[in-house]
């Protein structure tokens, strides 16, 4: 999987994307006035350049004019303008902008500040409950509960005759993505028949394959070229390999011998094992492969309705979390699916599985704040599948 936020500067090294901008559909769109709604969601999910997009001058007519301002101020001072950011909050309070809501928005700021300051300096627990208080400093309510959709009810949100997958007879305790979400993942691809889809964490392929096997689509999907490092500096994904079918030129390090062979460890999300089953199956020609961390990919070379269906699967950590969501939903057309991996509210996962429990905080809350962007979402139970179709 794609190891890759809030704020797009957190990690800037090595990020290397191999497809040049000239081979997307490149569509630079002008930033329209937007609602009250669009503004908060855009503070909430870090994008500063959307919200210092409009000049203040600009701000003078139009409704709520002061919480534009705020907005404005607090963004250009995460972006490290704090004069710009002083004048806009100025602005706001002459506008009638309450001091408390001022106080709010910007003691939010702070925390995504040392969020990002926790980041850097690898506590990512920290930092993980730096901005989630920050998300829900700013929501109106405590606790957001994302519904649940049974896996045998899937086919009557979709409206689909298609029925689901049987469920899967093991516990989450004992839950693999390959053998207990892969058929569900299949279903879901299977009845929205994407045309164009985008996946952030390509890791082997697995992902794109089953939506290249349902569907005519061309997928882009993004990943890190050299894989993820753990804070120690160790290979966060490796498996020792005997006599498995692998991938020609593989990242590996050895380890001397024992009774079963040679000691070799391959790292399994960099190099040539990226994307090895798509290519394997032969489906090279329809899929887009870009190198990189996803925090810095560009999306704002793609038209907001472009795809069709988005995967996240990458990065676990809470910036990445969200810099993925953000950028996914900027580019997913109206009705557009969007599928989280990871994502499991079961309160005995959260004990035993600290991906699935960090992955679920963020975007619990998180979409507290935009859960208005869908006209379906749900927790697919039995899974580890978040699934949304956007309004």
């Amino acid at each position: 999987m794609s190891k890759h936020g809030l704020d797009t500067t957190w990690d800037t090294a090595n990020a290397i994307e191999k497809t040049k901008k000239d081979d997307v559909c490149q569509i630079n769109h002008e930033v329209k006035p937007y609602s009250l709604e669009v503004v908060k969601g855009a503070w909430l999910m870090g994008d500063w350049e959307r919200l210092t997009s409009c000049p203040i001058g600009e701000m003078q007519d139009m409704e709520n004019r002061e919480i534009h301002a705020l907005m404005a101020g607090a963004a250009y001072m995460q972006l490290g303008d704090v004069k710009l950011g002083r004048l806009c909050v100025s602005q706001a309070r002459e506008w009638g902008c309450s001091k408390h809501l001022i106080a709010k928005v910007l003691t939010t700021g702070v925390y995504f500040t040392l969020g990002r300051a926790e980041f850097l300096n690898n506590q990512r627990l920290k930092s993980q409950n730096h901005v989630i208080t920050a998300l829900r400093s700013f929501s109106n309510d405590n606790e957001a509960l994302i519904p649940t959709v049974d896996l045998d009810n899937i086919s009557a949100v979709l409206g689909t005759s298609l029925l689901p997958p049987p469920l899967s007879m093991h516990g989450f305790i004992d839950w693999v993505m390959e053998r207990d979400d892969a058929p569900i993942l299949r279903y879901l691809f299977k009845v929205h028949q994407p045309k164009r889809h985008l996946e952030f964490g390509t890791w082997q392929g697995l992902g794109a394959c089953l939506c290249l096997e349902e569907t005519n689509a061309t997928v882009w999907t993004i990943n890190l070229h050299d894989g993820e490092t753990k804070p120690d500096g160790s290979w966060a994904y490796g498996e020792r390999v005997l006599n498995e079918q692998v991938p020609n030129d593989p990242v590996s390090m050895n380890f001397g011998e024992d009774d079963k062979g040679p000691i070799v460890y391959h790292r399994t999300d960099a190099g040539s094992y990226i994307g090895w089953m798509y290519r394997q199956k032969g489906y090279g020609h329809r899929v887009c492969q870009i190198y990189c961390d996803s925090r810095q990919w560009d999306a704002s070379n793609y038209p907001p309705d472009f795809f069709d269906s988005v995967f996240v699967d990458g990065g676990h950590q809470s910036d990445v979390v969200i810099s993925d969501t953000r950028k996914a939903l900027s580019v997913l057309r109206t009705g557009g699916m969007i599928i989280w991996h990871d994502f499991c509210p079961d309160t005995e996962v959260a004990t035993y599985n600290p991906v699935a429990k960090e992955v679920t905080l963020i975007l619990q809350a998180l979409l507290a704040e935009i859960g208005g962007m869908f006209s379906h979402l749900g927790w697919i139970n039995p899974s580890m599948i978040l699934m949304g179709i956007k309004k």
